[in-house]
């Protein structure tokens, strides 16, 4: 038991001491490998190794021990992951070969909405799908069509903007007028109101009627729907039209706006339009052809008032007294232009985002060079 206790002091201590004395004081020797003790009843007969020499000095250096690492924060949260790039709407998705840089994405080559002018709704540019294959001949051909960013009532224009006009002596009240009553609030819709008159009206406010193909744009934005509201059928609690009570107009924003914010683009009061009616807008005799494609159409002879076989102009959306079919927003109705019927009103466009209202004598102006020239849009 003895030379058990002798052993495991001389074999067990040693590296324990060693290591400590490695560890805090830099003792010579400590670097030495140490041995495995003998088995039990045999003879250390390994040679020993002398410890090398100290180097000379009055003190040793001490190996440097690593400063610890400080414990993670338990209040810091991890970063969050970096967020994608925002991708353009519309734009395509851009996808690199690996180790490649993505290429800048194309500014758009229409316009950006800004805050819009008060009472109106930015659509932005772009094409939509005009017309239908499935109905009427004049709306064929279903055909993607451009339009630049433009600026749109959000609702018909009411009767005291209309009287403003009258009362400047621009405008005239049809001789029918007074007849129609339950019209005439202020928050209706004007009507009755010619093709002249609504044009007027709008230039007086620093815009102009809106060409047919901006107004079909913004009734069906881009996804080709056959309703404002959608693909749903029509019922008297999205719009007014013939069935709902009461029989005639209801204030203007009665209904729920379609993405773009516009409100009555089906029912109501049938909304003039800038261009001229033509059969169809191509395959058929007379057809509007050109004039109705590309970029920004605006119709035969660019909507001046005087066009050589076209004697009606295009009414859009519908009225109260129409039944659904004319709520379609690939619907087309030609009209004379001075018709006074009580169900035809209107709503004004422009393209500035800061339409400056006009006097009188502006409007007289260039309703004389609509005679030729096309009016800017």
């Amino acid at each position: 038991m003895r030379g058990d206790a002798t052993t495991h002091a001389r074999w067990g201590e040693a590296p324990t001491l060693l290591i400590f004395c490695a560890a805090t004081l830099g003792c010579p020797g400590a670097d030495k490998p140490t041995r495995s003790a003998p088995a039990r009843g045999q003879t250390d007969t390994a040679p020993r190794r002398r410890p090398a020499p100290t180097p000379a000095g009055p003190h040793r250096a001490r190996p440097a021990r690593p400063a610890p690492t400080p414990p993670p924060s338990p209040s810091a949260p991890p970063a969050p992951p970096a967020p994608p790039a925002p991708r353009i709407a519309g734009s395509p998705k851009v996808v690199s070969p690996p180790g490649r840089a993505a290429p800048p994405l194309r500014p758009s080559p229409y316009k950006v909405c800004v805050a819009p002018p008060k009472g109106m709704k930015c659509v932005g540019g772009g094409p939509f799908w005009r017309g239908s294959d499935n109905h009427r001949r004049n709306e064929r051909p279903r055909a993607r069509v451009v339009v630049s960013t433009f600026y749109l009532d959000a609702t018909e224009v009411t009767n005291p903007v209309f009287e403003r006009c009258v009362r400047m002596g621009l405008c005239k009240r049809p001789k029918n007028f007074r007849r129609y009553r339950g019209f005439h609030g202020r928050t209706q819709p004007a009507v009755p109101v010619s093709w002249p008159n609504a044009l007027r009206t709008c230039l007086l406010l620093g815009k102009r009627l809106p060409t047919e193909a901006e107004w079909e744009k913004g009734a069906r934005t881009t996804d080709g729907r056959t309703y404002p509201w959608g693909n749903q059928r029509p019922r008297c609690n999205r719009a007014q039209y013939r069935g709902c009570k009461p029989a005639t107009t209801r204030p203007v924003g009665t209904f729920a706006a379609n993405p773009y914010g516009l409100h009555d683009l089906a029912g109501n009061g049938y909304e003039w339009v800038l261009d001229w009616a033509s059969p169809c807008y191509k395959g058929c005799r007379r057809a509007c052809g050109a004039a109705c494609e590309g970029r920004d159409p605006r119709g035969p002879c660019q909507g001046v008032l005087r066009c050589k076989g076209h004697r009606r102009r295009v009414l859009r959306g519908g009225s109260w007294y129409w039944p659904t079919n004319h709520m379609r927003t690939s619907w087309r109705r030609a009209e004379y232009p001075r018709s006074g019927n009580h169900r035809l009103s209107f709503r004004c466009a422009t393209r500035s985002p800061l339409p400056r209202p006009r006097t009188p004598a502006e409007v007289r102006r260039i309703m004389r060079s609509l005679r030729t020239q096309p009016l800017k849009l």
